[in-house]
């Protein structure tokens, strides 16, 4: 019984190792994908590729127009859960969106942001 809990704790930790891996990885993808693009469209680098929030709006900027980077960044503030409260045995999450549509409307964010990565990726190549 507790080699099964070791097992599990190991494995667990091995999960939470390869995310987290994975997550990095994604952000500094997205970070010179974003800084090479905003160079071959304006000359010049930007730091805004490397600031969480700030890439959101630079992704939409660049892919679109600066109110595609200010929707995104507002759909992405709605989609998220907020606050955390432990009650007894269960953690509550709080958030802007009504509990029926948020999960759905994360996924649809979700969605939105990969395909405006690879728009991103495929202009890069285009204007390149």
């Amino acid at each position: 019984m507790i080699q099964n809990l070791v097992m599990t704790k190991n494995l667990f930790l091995l999960v939470c190792i390869i995310l987290l891996a994975f997550m990095i990885a994604i952000y500094v993808v997205m970070g010179i994908v974003l800084t090479k693009l905003n160079k071959v469209m304006y000359g010049y680098t930007t730091p805004m590729a490397w600031i969480p929030c700030c890439n959101i709006y630079l992704l939409g900027k660049l892919t679109f127009n600066k109110w595609a980077g200010w929707l995104l960044l507002i759909l992405g503030f709605l989609s998220s859960s907020q606050q955390y409260k432990i009650r007894g045995n269960e953690i509550v999450s709080y958030s802007y969106l009504p509990f029926q549509i948020s999960p759905a409307f994360s996924i649809i964010y979700s969605i939105i942001m990969v395909g405006l990565f690879i728009y991103a990726v495929m202009k890069y190549y285009r204007l390149k």
